[in-house]
């Protein structure tokens, strides 16, 4: 049928129907992604109750992480008893895992004798983790104590996954170097 110039064609409003079916499913699977990705954030950021060593090296040392960042981070390391005289890293090997001193006193000893002392809240093997060096020292527990502590592995996959953690982390361990570096200098100047 010819109406003036314009051709009508009955195919035309099945195809308008069409592209809209397509429009409204494309619109309805990103809102569910939105939905989705909205609902991660909300449970990563929610308030729950951290308790015993969790609590304590939050507040101490991973404050700027979320609960949610921080529980994944614990989730994926595992705690770790060490009896006095104990050597947890030793001079001129790789460093398979890095440690978070939560409980008791290690020293950092090279052959000079005790560069170091770490307390709770203070890393080990952070500076392999940075550099991926063998360690320069021995790390030698002076009492019992209790460390958090992740495979340099499997904190590398984690980090990989997340860059906004990964970001954070190495603030916190940039931060752990240099009260080190700073204490290092003031006991030797």
């Amino acid at each position: 049928m010819v109406l003036g110039s314009v051709i009508w064609c009955p195919c035309v409003g099945d195809m308008v129907h069409v592209a809209n079916g397509l429009y409204l499913c494309s619109y309805l699977v990103r809102m569910t992604v939105n939905a989705v990705q909205i609902g991660i954030l909300l449970r990563e950021r929610r308030p729950r109750q951290l308790a015993g060593p969790e609590r304590e090296l939050y507040e101490q040392v991973f404050s700027e992480l979320t609960p949610g960042e921080f529980r994944r981070l614990v989730k994926l390391g595992q705690w770790r008893k060490i009896d006095p005289g104990s050597t947890i890293v030793h001079r001129d090997t790789v460093v398979h895992d890095m440690q978070v001193l939560w409980q008791g006193a290690l020293e950092v000893r090279t052959a000079g004798g005790v560069i170091a002392r770490l307390e709770p809240g203070q890393f080990v093997g952070e500076m392999s983790f940075i550099s991926g060096e063998k360690a320069t020292a021995d790390v030698v527990a002076t009492e019992p104590s209790r460390v958090l502590a992740w495979s340099q592995e499997s904190l590398n996959e984690l980090l990989e996954k997340k860059p906004g953690l990964a970001f954070k982390i190495r603030g916190i361990l940039g931060r752990d170097v240099v009260a080190k570096l700073r204490a290092h200098g003031q006991s030797t100047g």
